[in-house]
């Protein structure tokens, strides 16, 4: 159920990203200007991650410990992203009704304790990947 739930906040969070998510660049970073842009950047790059893990772990020539490190940095990951997202939805509503500044704070913060994690798991990736 609670990766139903984890599955669901994320699709959701994902279908709710801006025009500037969906451009075909390399590197999402480059097009967000905002902070809320960054932390769609954040999220659709840990969705990307979640795919390539997936397709890993599935492997059966991945070695057993890249399947646990993977494992794990997904689980290390996840709540950040969730947090991240949630701080995102606050953010949004703070901004719509006009006072958006500690939303904003909230939002930055979310997103920096969420970038080391996602950046592990890619790590971890681009290694099983060679």
């Amino acid at each position: 159920m609670t990766k139903t739930l984890r599955t669901l906040a994320l699709a959701i969070a994902l279908a709710a990203t801006p025009a500037c998510a969906s451009l075909e660049i390399p590197n999402p970073f480059a097009a967000a200007r905002s902070a809320d842009q960054h932390a769609y950047a954040l999220l659709q790059t840990y969705a990307s991650l979640v795919e390539e893990a997936a397709d890993i772990v599935r492997n059966p020539a991945t070695p057993a410990e890249a399947r646990r490190a993977i494992g794990q940095a997904e689980r290390t990951a996840t709540p950040t992203i969730e947090a991240l997202a949630a701080a995102l939805d606050a953010y949004n509503t703070a901004r719509n009704a006009g006072d958006a500044e500690a939303a904003r704070v909230r939002l930055d913060q979310a997103r920096a304790e969420a970038e080391a994690p996602v950046a592990a798991l890619a790590s971890l990736i681009d290694t099983a990947q060679h």
